[in-house]
């Protein structure tokens, strides 16, 4: 196994949902922005549905790391892997120390379950949504957290694990 290190950033509204039928439920876009500051130009990996709605401002001049059963994905020069053995065998994961998950929840959740992620920066809306993805943050409840940002509408959080 790589000794890459993997960073969940995400948000979610205060019922831990991600997504609705293919889409965001919200939009903040200072709180995109942040998103944006933190990943950098790091690689990231995501599920397939999340790459579908990625923003090209997002995917483009990063290398983007899609889990997905299509192995002939488009991902615009990207790499599709359909297992954690695919992924942990990337040249790429000898080459960096840190890659984000930017979900989605399917995946996010499989990371979790893995303790494939031990810092997670999540930010928190201060209302509920209605949708069909959710990310359990109930994960959280014993992960040591520190606000990072506090605004009317959303706290954004740094979790460890550790």
């Amino acid at each position: 196994m790589s000794n890459v290190r993997i960073v969940g950033v995400m948000a979610c509204g205060k019922n831990g949902v991600v997504g609705n039928n293919g889409a965001i439920p919200w939009n903040y876009p200072d709180e995109f922005q942040h998103f944006k500051g933190t990943i950098g130009n790091h690689p990231i990996v995501l599920g397939r549905k999340s790459f579908d709605l990625l923003p090209k401002s997002i995917s483009e001049d990063r290398i983007n790391i899609v889990f997905s059963r299509q192995k002939k994905l488009d991902t615009h020069g990207g790499i599709v892997v359909s297992s954690l053995e695919e992924f942990y065998a990337l040249d790429i994961l000898k080459n960096t120390d840190k890659i984000f998950m930017i979900g989605g929840a399917q995946l996010a959740n499989f990371f979790l379950e893995k303790n494939l992620i031990t810092e997670f920066i999540l930010t928190k809306f201060d209302r509920a949504y209605a949708g069909d993805a959710v990310l359990n943050i109930k994960t959280f409840n014993s992960w040591k957290s520190k606000v990072i940002k506090k605004t009317p509408d959303y706290t954004i959080y740094k979790l460890t694990s550790e």
